[in-house]
């Protein structure tokens, strides 16, 4: 894997994110800009990794021979017993 190399945020793309909002409230309040980007930065990070778990894109048809949905862990018939090592 290549190592991380942070990239500059131009100028530009700053001032279309704070076109429209003044003051400090709406950059760093409850709803500002600083949670709406945080919040969709994580949500895009979190799609990607799941994408790549599963490999494939959420919406789609699985990989043939993957199961369709989840398999679960019956707990009634589960031993609970540690294993021995």
């Amino acid at each position: 894997m290549a190592p991380f190399t942070p990239k500059e945020i131009p100028d530009e793309l700053i001032d279309q994110l704070l076109a429209g909002r003044e003051g400090p409230e709406a950059i760093t309040g409850p709803d500002g800009l600083l949670k709406q980007l945080t919040r969709r930065v994580v949500e895009r990070a979190v799609s990607a990794e799941l994408t790549d778990h599963l490999g494939y894109e959420l919406g789609e048809e699985p990989p043939e021979g993957e199961p369709k949905s989840p398999q679960w862990l019956d707990v009634e018939d589960a031993d609970h017993r540690p294993r021995a090592g």
